[in-house]
Parts: C-alpha cells; structure tokens; sequence
C-alpha cells in the first residue's frame, strides 16, 4: 500500500488527520448549542413566513386553524401596540404589588425620597423584543431585533402562544388577583412556549426533543441564564427593581420551561395539551411537577383579621416562590430555597395604623420537619427585619416574632409584644385541613433520569481493543495501529501505505436531515488539506448497508484523479438519539477489504455503552 507523496496528487496522511478532525466532530458533538441562522431573522424565517409558522405548528404537534402574521415594528409601534393589547387585557393588580404589602413582607425596605418604582406589568413590557397578540391574532417583533441571532427562536416561542388560543380554553390571567395561582397560570403559559421554542430549537440543531427537555429540566440552560444576567447589568428598568421583581419575571419562563418539560417526560405532547383541562393552582405545583401530578392541592388558610385598631392594607397568599425571595433577603438563597420546600399554605394580612405597619402571615407545612427547618430560617429573617434600615424599622416599631405550632408556623411583625401574642395564638386556627389528592390525569408519573456510570479509557484486552464508552470491542490487525484519543478510537496503517478508521459517536439524533448534514460536514473536512485544484466528488451518494452493530448509512468520496477513497458509515443507537460513526480511508480495494473485515468482526459490549444515558436520558 503506498503513501501518496506530499508533492504528488494527494498527500495521505493529511486526509487522515482530517478524518480523524471529522471523528471528534462527530463525537463532541457537531450541532452547536445555541445555533441560529447567521443572516438575521428576515433569512431565518424565509422568503414565505408562513412556511416558517407552519414548521413551528407541526414540531408543536397541532395544527394551524388561522393564519399567525409576524410584523416587524419600530419601537415607537412597538410599544403603541403593547399598549393597546395591555389596556384590553385590563391585568388587575394583585396584592403583592402594593408597596405596602411588599414592605411587610420584607421583599423591599423602605427608603427616604425613594421614588415609586417601576409596576411589574411595566417592568415586564420593557423587556420584550416580541410578544403575541391575541386580540389581532399577529406576532409582533421590535424592528431593530430583526438581525439578533436568536430571533427565530423567539418567534417560535411566540407562535406557540398563539397555538395555545387556537386550540386550548387558556387559563384565565389578567382576572386572577391571587399570586400564587396567577404565577402558576402563567408558568403553564409560558412553559409550553417554551416546549415550542425548544422543539424549534432541536429541530435546528437536529438534536432529540427529549434530551433537549432533560436538559431544561435539570436547568441547564446556563447560556440562557448569563442572558439574563447580562440583560439585568445592561437594563435600567431591571437593575433598578428589587430581586423578588425580578424572580416573578423570570419564574413563568424558567420554571414553567422545566414544568411543561417534565410533563412532557411523562406523557408526551398529548399530556402536555391536557394541562388545560386542569391548568396548576401555586407555584409549589410548576417547582415540583410530581406534586402537580399527584394532585396535591394547597392547604385552604383563611387571611388572618387585623387587630383592633388597625387597617388591612393587603391580604392573600405568598406561596413557596415568594416565601423562597421572601428568605432570600436575609439567608443564603440555597437556604432561603430548601427552607420554601414542603410549603401546605399560607395566608397573610398587612395592616396598618397611622405611619405604623404590621404583617400577620400563617404558614403551613407538609411535615414538621419541614415546619422547623422554615422556622429556623424565618428566625434568621426575622433579626434580619428587626436590624433593616432605620426608614424600615420607623414603620415596624416593634419586632418580629414567631411561633410554631406543630407543622404550622405564624409571623407577626410590627406588633407590641402583648397584640403578637394573641395574634400568633389564633393564627393556627385559620388553617383548614388538608385537601385529599386527586390526581388530573390518573397514575401518571415522570420517568427516572438515565444514570450513565463512569467507564475507563479504551483500553487492550488480548486481540481486540475495548472501547467501553462506544461500547464496542473491535479486533487489532498487525496491519492497523491503533491510536486512543479520549473516549475515540483509530486506525493507521502501522507501514507504508495509506489506511484509516475510525469509530466515533454523534449527538447529532438520526434523521435524514442530519444525516445529510453529518455528510455533508465530513466531505468539508475531507477537502480542507487537499492541495489547491484538488477536488473531493461523491462516488456512491447514499446506500443501505448491513455491519453486526445494525444497518447503516453509507456515502462514498474520491479525491479527483488519485484512488484514494473516503467512506462513512452512519449506524442509528439509543433509539435514533445518536449515530455511531464509522469512517474508512483506502487507496486500494486490498485495504478496503481489510477495513471491512475489521468492521464486520466489530461486536458489541455486553455491559453495552453508558451514552445512551446521555443521548436518551
């Protein structure tokens, strides 16, 4: 077998070392991530933007009943027409956005010469680049986005609200005056715009939806998150708002994203549809899915009754969330969150007499474990609130106490000793009993995570050299050199001539798209270190071909003018999640004989191969 010389048609060993740049695209993965087209959302979406609206409402598994128009607008339109959809939405406040009930709560402290801040329905449109109207049925977008990478996704995420009014009874937001159930409302609103986006997403980068929703469960969406950071350092709306405002902004996206993505888990899109028929009712249903699924309701606490001679300013409910940024104020925030677990239910009633303020709140737990470990952060809270800034305490004069009772702890903040007292001693009696579970669709549960186990590097065992993370056991010839390369394994030719296979995995899912694109990218990486005026032309496009690892793909390359051959082999593993990655290079028939007897001895490992606890989680 001969090396074709540097100066001659084609140098051998560069070709091999562009295969082998072919096998660790293939095994680290060659979809990018965050992928977007690079030409603006006007290329993104097409020359016929509904041709994109109907991409996204069949990846969303439901059908277009009405035409969705995108319209791009100037930020003067923008806004005039967020206005408009916002006066007839006619959102109701609700209790936690008076600054009264927020000071009792200690989410803010007061400040001298402080000036109102922002509303959140303010905040809120001040961040949008696109939203959907469904009073016109028209997905509107800020002109000056059109360009930005992430625009198609954005659309999509977009169209999925829309989807959702054409085909579900939405649940209704704007009239609910209840935090809690609202934030629910709208994490179910916003998380399955989220599924859409993230179907959108994987189709883009040919990626499995069920390792993307994995992912977003598990709240790996880091690039999402630095997003967020670095919109909040660049936004004066947002730098300006206290860190609760900003936790009610992000929940219904990043919380409901994971929520909807759980139940996708269990049930698929049909399940997901049926969230409607009977939408979450707390925060404590979207940050624990199987509580949702289970049918574990609130506990029902009546609003506790000002005191004598005092004013209710504000009464509701806090729920898990906002007792979480409720913590967060004066404990570590993973405290402040492990401490919100086991939430039941809660009630709470601001009060205020003259330029006097006070707070009864009455919470609930599932356990009384879960009561103390509340109780020991809500302590921590309270001397926090008794030391706040002097303009807090001239409101609050008096301190903070707390009482738990069994698994039902009580707060009276601003109160002589003797009023907290007897407030604190009737507060458990607002607690109603428990409401017995009824789960919405039956005995449906979220299936376990895949756990991959940890497996050592390729290694030599007698004649066959064991690839544990590929799974495979592939022999050694005196012909073929092999070469170990983190989890990926080679073959040279070990003298002269020109030989080369490898065995790699792609996280790429198996479809035909991404296998014409897998083709695509590997013939890119066999022209790369070819000498100028040298060509790579496909002699075999695409054929079915049989290997004891199950039936692969295959494409066949030349390079023009020499008998050097390039072969790939694409098997489908983990259910169509991945590709095994065969690649062979030959200058001769005799070499390619021996490659596919090498292939064709190639078995599988019976511990098979942890990655499809990866690629099919």
């Amino acid at each position: 077998m001969r090396l074709w010389p540097s100066n001659g048609r084609v140098n051998g060993r560069r070709i091999v070392v562009a295969w082998l740049a072919a096998a660790h695209w293939g095994a680290a993965g060659c979809a990018p991530k965050a992928a977007a087209p690079a030409k603006g959302a006007a290329d993104a979406l097409g020359p016929q933007p509904e041709s994109f609206v109907a991409r996204v409402a069949r990846l969303r598994h439901l059908p277009e009943r009405r035409p969705t128009p995108v319209i791009f607008d100037d930020d003067a339109t923008f806004h005039a027409v967020a206005d408009r959809k916002a006066e007839r939405e006619a959102i109701k406040p609700t209790p936690i956005d008076h600054p009264a009930v927020q000071l009792g709560l200690g989410l803010i402290f007061a400040a001298r010469g402080a000036g109102r801040a922002s509303s959140f329905g303010t905040l809120h449109r001040s961040q949008m680049i696109a939203f959907y109207d469904e009073f016109t049925h028209q997905v509107h977008v800020r002109e000056r986005a059109r360009k930005e990478a992430d625009v198609p996704f954005v659309v999509a995420h977009e169209l999925g609200h829309a989807l959702q009014f054409q085909h579900f009874h939405t649940p209704e937001v704007a009239s609910v005056v209840d935090e809690d159930a609202r934030l629910a409302r709208l994490a179910l609103l916003e998380g399955d715009a989220m599924l859409t986006m993230a179907a959108f997403a994987a189709d883009e980068n040919q990626l499995p939806l069920s390792r993307v929703l994995v992912r977003v469960s598990q709240g790996a969406l880091e690039a999402s998150l630095r997003d967020y950071r670095t919109s909040i350092e660049q936004s004066p709306e947002l730098r300006s708002a206290p860190p609760f405002q900003r936790e009610r902004l992000v929940f219904p996206y990043q919380a409901g994203a994971s929520f909807v993505a759980q139940v996708h888990r269990a049930g698929g899109f049909s399940l997901v549809n049926r969230l409607y028929e009977s939408p979450p009712v707390s925060t404590e249903q979207i940050l624990h899915p199987e509580k949702y699924l289970m049918g574990e309701a609130p506990v029902p606490v009546r609003s506790p009754a000002a005191p004598t001679g005092w004013e209710v300013r504000g009464s509701g409910h806090v729920g898990e969330l906002l007792l979480g940024a409720m913590l967060d104020v004066c404990n570590e925030r993973p405290i402040s969150r492990e401490a919100a677990i086991g939430w039941g239910g809660d009630a709470f009633t601001v009060v205020s007499r003259g330029e006097h303020g006070g707070l009864l709140l009455v919470t609930t737990w599932d356990t009384e474990g879960d009561a103390r470990q509340f109780e020991r952060a809500m302590r921590v809270t309270a001397t926090c609130w008794d030391r706040a800034p002097a303009a807090t305490r001239e409101i609050f004069r008096n301190s903070t106490s707390v009482r738990r009772d069994g698994s039902v702890v009580s707060i009276a903040r601003g109160f002589t000793a003797d009023v907290a007292r007897r407030a604190l001693a009737g507060l458990p009696e607002l607690v109603s009993p428990r409401l017995a579970s009824r789960p919405p669709f039956g005995s449906v549960t979220i299936p376990p995570l895949k756990q991959a186990f940890a497996v050592p590097k390729p290694f030599v065992r007698g004649a066959r050299l064991i690839a544990p993370r590929l799974g495979l056991a592939i022999p050694i010839t005196r012909a073929l050199k092999p070469r170990i390369e983190d989890d990926d394994v080679s073959f040279t030719a070990a003298g002269p001539g020109f030989a080369s296979l490898l065995f790699a995995i792609s996280d790429l899912a198996y479809t035909e798209r991404a296998v014409r694109q897998s083709f695509d990218t590997f013939e890119k990486a066999l022209q790369k270190p070819l000498d100028r005026g040298q060509r790579v032309s496909v002699l075999v496009e695409s054929s079915q071909v049989k290997t004891p690892l199950g039936a692969a793909v295959e494409r066949v390359w030349q390079v023009d003018g020499t008998p050097v051959r390039g072969r790939l082999l694409l098997v489908s593993i983990c259910d169509g999640t991945g590709m095994l990655v065969i690649g062979q290079g030959y200058a001769d028939e005799g070499t390619r004989t021996l490659l596919d007897s090498v292939i064709a001895a190639v078995r599988p490992l019976g511990t098979g191969s942890p990655v499809c606890a990866e690629l099919n989680p």
